[in-house]
């Protein structure tokens, strides 16, 4: 039998932190602090103990933690707006680099052998005609990339048995990319695509799975979580509609188009090759549009 762990999950009230919980709910051993900042948990279990505190006040963070023992970290919470971390970067580095420090601060305050699990981003990594692998140096081009990758610096250095997971996830929250497709295409409004970025998003469930493979193997360093392929964003949209048999009047456009102050990749694309060696595979995009979907059925 498994040896009973004390998780703490950070964002447990967002799409991953709670996929996480569930995942880990499905051990018979496995406690679960449940972190949440603005939206209420939507868990109801008595494996799970809810707490709620602001990352970004760090007296805030320590209060919290001070009180618990735990084993292990999954910081999933973070500031991922584009537009709020460009606008207000002093706010994303609070959130997304100082909150994380302080997290593990108060964390390694009670247990110095605590394990620190760090959601990161594709964001990190700078533009190129290839899928990225772990060995890329990290160049990000905008204000969340680079409050992100500080995160990251933060939690590799606090443990060499600190694990980080460069992702893109997909799920059916509206300010998600797949839940945006579905309010558009559902509302019969045109959804503008754009045919230039590539990815190899992996759906909430499917990345929590394998988020919790890698604890239990004990897993280290940095990983790339996505999909074993990619495809354009249009390309996805298009895969969804036609699984769901939904049509919307759909316009194909270049990255070149879009009038934005945020800084944004071509090719985000993903070489997932060093996790699927460790833990057996990763899905590939058609498993998880199928997964993802199916999840929205049973919601």
């Amino acid at each position: 039998m498994a040896k009973p762990r004390s998780v703490l999950v950070t964002g447990a009230s967002g799409m991953l932190g709670a996929a996480v919980v569930d995942e880990l709910l499905m051990s018979t051993t496995d406690q679960v602090h449940a972190l949440s900042h603005m939206r209420p948990l939507r868990i109801h279990n008595p494996r799970v103990t809810a707490h709620r505190f602001d990352l970004a006040q760090t007296q805030d963070v320590h209060r919290v933690l001070s009180k618990l023992d735990i084993d292990c970290v999954i910081h999933c919470a973070a500031l991922t707006k584009l537009e709020t971390c460009e606008a207000d970067f002093e706010l994303a580095v609070r959130v997304n680099a100082i909150g994380t420090r302080e997290i593990i601060k108060a964390a390694l305050a009670r247990n110095q052998a605590v394990k620190f699990v760090y959601i990161s981003t594709d964001a990190v990594y700078p533009d190129g005609p290839e899928p990225k692998p772990e060995s890329l140096a990290p160049h990000p081009a905008s204000a969340y990339g680079i409050s992100k990758l500080w995160g990251e610096e933060a939690a590799l250095f606090s443990s060499t048995d600190a694990l980080v997971f460069r992702t893109t996830i997909i799920g059916p929250d509206e300010n998600q990319f797949l839940g945006w497709i579905l309010q558009t295409a559902l509302a019969k409004k045109e959804l503008s695509l754009f045919q230039d970025v590539v990815f190899s998003p992996i759906s909430v469930r499917l990345a929590a799975k394998l988020i919790r493979e890698s604890l239990d193997k004990n897993l280290a360093g940095i990983f790339n979580l996505g999909s074993g392929d990619s495809c354009t964003k249009a390309q996805f949209a298009d895969l969804v509609l036609a699984q769901l048999g939904l049509s919307c009047p759909r316009r194909y456009v270049s990255l070149g188009s879009l009038s934005t102050r945020v800084e944004r990749s071509h090719n985000m694309a993903l070489n997932c090759s060093r996790l699927a060696a460790r833990l057996g595979a990763v899905p590939s995009i058609a498993e998880t549009v199928n997964d993802a979907l199916n999840q929205l059925e049973k919601a």
